[in-house]
C-alpha cells in the first residue's frame, strides 16, 4: 500500500496525516472520490480540523472549473476508513 503521510496542522498541533485521495486509490474505489470521501467521514463519525483536514488545492479541474480539495485524515482516522471499508 501507498498511502502518502505527511504532517498538518490540525487544532494547533501538528499531526501525521493521511491523503484521502491514497486512501481511496489503495483501497480500489470505483465510485468518485468526492462522493465517497463525503459518505466516509459520515459513516465513521469524523469531525472537520479534529480528525481530518480540507485543503483547497491552487490548480483547478479543467472540465468543471471548480478547485480541488485535498483531505488529509489523521493516521488514527484513516485507519477507520480502512477497516469500515
Amino acid at each position: 500500500m501507498q498511502i502518502t503521510i505527511s504532517t498538518q496542522n490540525i487544532a494547533g498541533e501538528v499531526i501525521q496525516t493521511a491523503n484521502g485521495r491514497d486512501i481511496h486509490r489503495e483501497l480500489g474505489v470505483k465510485q468518485d472520490f468526492s462522493d465517497w470521501v463525503k459518505v466516509q467521514i459520515k459513516r465513521v463519525d469524523l469531525t472537520e480540523d479534529v480528525d481530518y483536514v480540507k485543503l483547497p488545492q491552487k490548480r483547478e479541474l479543467s472540465a468543471t472549473g471548480q478547485t480541488l480539495i485535498a483531505y488529509h485524515f489523521t493516521v488514527e482516522s484513516g485507519k477507520h476508513i480502512a477497516m469500515m471499508f
